[in-house]
Protein backbone atom coordinates (compact mmCIF):
# COMPACT_ATOMS: atom_id res chain seq x y z
CA UNK A 1 0.00 0.00 0.00
CA UNK A 2 2.58 2.38 0.58
CA UNK A 3 4.90 1.45 -2.07
CA UNK A 4 1.69 2.47 -4.53
CA UNK A 5 0.45 5.46 -2.53
CA UNK A 6 4.17 7.03 -2.96
CA UNK A 7 4.32 6.50 -6.32
CA UNK A 8 0.93 7.94 -6.55
CA UNK A 9 1.66 11.06 -5.43
CA UNK A 10 4.93 11.32 -7.46
CA UNK A 11 7.10 9.71 -4.34
CA UNK A 12 9.58 6.56 -4.56
CA UNK A 13 10.29 4.58 -1.76
CA UNK A 14 14.21 6.00 -2.10
CA UNK A 15 12.28 9.61 -0.39
CA UNK A 16 11.33 8.28 2.70
CA UNK A 17 13.04 6.34 5.66
CA UNK A 18 11.09 2.88 6.43
CA UNK A 19 11.06 1.07 9.59
CA UNK A 20 9.54 -1.97 10.32
CA UNK A 21 7.65 -1.77 13.98
CA UNK A 22 5.68 -4.34 15.85
CA UNK A 23 1.90 -2.47 15.91
CA UNK A 24 1.90 -1.36 19.29
CA UNK A 25 5.47 0.36 18.44
CA UNK A 26 4.26 2.34 15.79
CA UNK A 27 1.42 4.00 17.39
CA UNK A 28 3.79 5.24 20.40
CA UNK A 29 6.02 6.09 17.76
CA UNK A 30 3.30 8.04 15.91
CA UNK A 31 2.04 9.73 18.81
CA UNK A 32 5.62 10.66 20.25
CA UNK A 33 6.33 12.19 17.26
CA UNK A 34 9.04 9.65 16.60
CA UNK A 35 8.01 9.08 13.41
CA UNK A 36 5.84 10.97 10.45
CA UNK A 37 3.48 9.11 9.59
CA UNK A 38 2.40 5.20 10.03
CA UNK A 39 1.25 2.75 7.84
CA UNK A 40 -0.98 -0.25 9.89
CA UNK A 41 -4.17 -2.97 9.48
CA UNK A 42 -7.20 -4.03 11.76
CA UNK A 43 -7.90 -3.77 14.61
CA UNK A 44 -4.83 -1.91 15.33
CA UNK A 45 -6.28 1.36 13.64
CA UNK A 46 -9.88 1.11 14.83
CA UNK A 47 -8.18 1.16 18.29
CA UNK A 48 -6.00 4.66 16.82
CA UNK A 49 -9.22 6.04 15.23
CA UNK A 50 -10.68 5.80 18.50
CA UNK A 51 -7.96 7.30 20.72
CA UNK A 52 -8.04 9.90 18.17
CA UNK A 53 -5.05 12.49 17.53
CA UNK A 54 -3.46 11.55 13.85
CA UNK A 55 -5.02 12.66 10.67
CA UNK A 56 -5.81 9.69 8.46
CA UNK A 57 -4.01 10.03 4.95
CA UNK A 58 -5.60 6.86 2.71
CA UNK A 59 -7.29 4.16 3.25
CA UNK A 60 -6.05 0.71 1.72
CA UNK A 61 -9.09 1.18 -1.16
CA UNK A 62 -8.01 1.43 -4.36
CA UNK A 63 -4.28 0.51 -3.18
CA UNK A 64 -4.13 -3.08 -2.03
CA UNK A 65 -6.65 -5.84 -2.00
CA UNK A 66 -6.43 -6.70 1.62
CA UNK A 67 -6.26 -10.70 0.84
CA UNK A 68 -5.09 -12.98 3.36
CA UNK A 69 -3.57 -16.30 2.77
CA UNK A 70 -3.79 -19.92 4.16
CA UNK A 71 0.01 -21.44 2.80
CA UNK A 72 0.70 -25.47 3.28
CA UNK A 73 4.40 -27.02 2.90
CA UNK A 74 4.81 -28.65 -0.28
CA UNK A 75 5.61 -31.60 1.25
CA UNK A 76 2.09 -31.89 2.89
CA UNK A 77 0.15 -31.29 -0.19
CA UNK A 78 2.09 -33.31 -2.06
CA UNK A 79 1.92 -36.43 0.54
CA UNK A 80 -1.38 -35.92 1.80
CA UNK A 81 -3.95 -33.98 -0.49
CA UNK A 82 -7.03 -35.62 0.91
CA UNK A 83 -5.80 -33.76 4.35
CA UNK A 84 -5.41 -30.18 2.83
CA UNK A 85 -8.71 -30.48 1.59
CA UNK A 86 -10.20 -31.61 4.59
CA UNK A 87 -8.58 -28.62 6.52
CA UNK A 88 -10.31 -26.06 3.99
CA UNK A 89 -13.39 -27.73 4.30
CA UNK A 90 -13.10 -27.45 8.29
CA UNK A 91 -11.97 -24.33 7.68
CA UNK A 92 -15.67 -22.97 5.73
CA UNK A 93 -17.22 -24.78 8.64
CA UNK A 94 -15.53 -22.85 11.15
CA UNK A 95 -15.89 -19.56 9.22
CA UNK A 96 -19.65 -20.26 9.09
CA UNK A 97 -19.93 -20.69 12.61
CA UNK A 98 -18.09 -17.49 13.36
CA UNK A 99 -20.26 -15.70 11.11
CA UNK A 100 -23.41 -16.78 12.54
CA UNK A 101 -21.70 -15.87 16.29
CA UNK A 102 -19.81 -12.99 15.20
CA UNK A 103 -20.62 -10.86 18.66
CA UNK A 104 -19.23 -14.08 20.48
CA UNK A 105 -15.94 -14.32 18.29
CA UNK A 106 -15.43 -10.39 18.70
CA UNK A 107 -15.75 -10.60 22.67
CA UNK A 108 -13.17 -14.01 22.10
CA UNK A 109 -10.65 -12.00 20.37
CA UNK A 110 -10.99 -8.59 22.49
CA UNK A 111 -10.35 -10.74 25.27
CA UNK A 112 -7.24 -12.73 23.79
CA UNK A 113 -5.66 -9.43 22.34
CA UNK A 114 -6.20 -6.68 24.96
CA UNK A 115 -7.99 -5.06 22.18
CA UNK A 116 -10.89 -3.25 23.19
CA UNK A 117 -14.00 -5.08 22.21
CA UNK A 118 -15.31 -1.52 20.78
CA UNK A 119 -12.07 -1.52 18.50
CA UNK A 120 -12.33 -5.10 17.33
CA UNK A 121 -16.06 -4.53 16.62
CA UNK A 122 -15.57 -1.77 14.74
CA UNK A 123 -12.63 -3.36 12.33
CA UNK A 124 -14.98 -6.70 11.94
CA UNK A 125 -17.70 -4.21 10.75
CA UNK A 126 -15.32 -2.97 7.59
CA UNK A 127 -13.82 -6.73 6.41
CA UNK A 128 -14.78 -9.92 5.68
CA UNK A 129 -12.97 -12.04 7.70
CA UNK A 130 -15.42 -15.00 6.94
CA UNK A 131 -15.02 -15.13 3.34
CA UNK A 132 -12.43 -17.28 1.51
CA UNK A 133 -11.69 -17.47 -1.79
CA UNK A 134 -10.07 -20.06 -3.77
CA UNK A 135 -6.81 -18.79 -6.42
CA UNK A 136 -8.23 -17.75 -9.20
CA UNK A 137 -6.14 -16.24 -11.80
CA UNK A 138 -7.34 -12.74 -11.52
CA UNK A 139 -5.67 -13.73 -7.54
CA UNK A 140 -2.50 -15.00 -9.07
CA UNK A 141 -2.10 -12.04 -11.65
CA UNK A 142 -2.73 -9.47 -8.75
CA UNK A 143 0.14 -11.00 -6.69
CA UNK A 144 2.52 -11.57 -9.85
CA UNK A 145 2.43 -8.36 -10.25
CA UNK A 146 3.08 -7.20 -7.32
CA UNK A 147 5.64 -9.52 -6.71
CA UNK A 148 7.32 -8.69 -9.95
CA UNK A 149 7.15 -4.89 -8.76
CA UNK A 150 8.95 -5.34 -5.64
CA UNK A 151 11.41 -7.43 -7.31
CA UNK A 152 12.26 -4.16 -9.58
CA UNK A 153 12.52 -2.37 -6.73
CA UNK A 154 15.07 -4.75 -5.09
CA UNK A 155 12.08 -5.88 -2.17
CA UNK A 156 12.82 -9.24 -3.34
CA UNK A 157 16.26 -11.28 -3.92
CA UNK A 158 14.47 -13.21 -6.68
CA UNK A 159 11.76 -13.50 -9.26
CA UNK A 160 8.91 -15.56 -7.70
CA UNK A 161 6.65 -17.44 -10.35
CA UNK A 162 3.44 -17.01 -8.36
CA UNK A 163 1.28 -19.89 -10.31
CA UNK A 164 4.68 -22.19 -9.35
CA UNK A 165 3.28 -21.86 -5.42
CA UNK A 166 0.05 -22.41 -6.21
CA UNK A 167 -1.94 -25.20 -5.13
CA UNK A 168 -4.85 -26.85 -7.38
CA UNK A 169 -7.40 -27.84 -5.69
CA UNK A 170 -9.93 -28.78 -8.70
CA UNK A 171 -6.90 -31.35 -10.09
CA UNK A 172 -6.25 -33.03 -6.98
CA UNK A 173 -2.52 -31.66 -5.91
CA UNK A 174 0.17 -30.44 -7.81
CA UNK A 175 1.32 -27.06 -7.96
Amino acid sequence: MILRYLEKNGLSLSEISQIYLPPADGRAALEAGSIDAWSIWDPYLAVAQEGGGYRELTTGKNYVDGREFYLASRRIVESQPQLVKDFLTELESVKAWAKEHSAEVNRFLAADTGIPLSAVDLAESRRHRYETQSMTGDVIASQQSLADRYFELGLLPKRIDVKAAVWDLIEGGGK
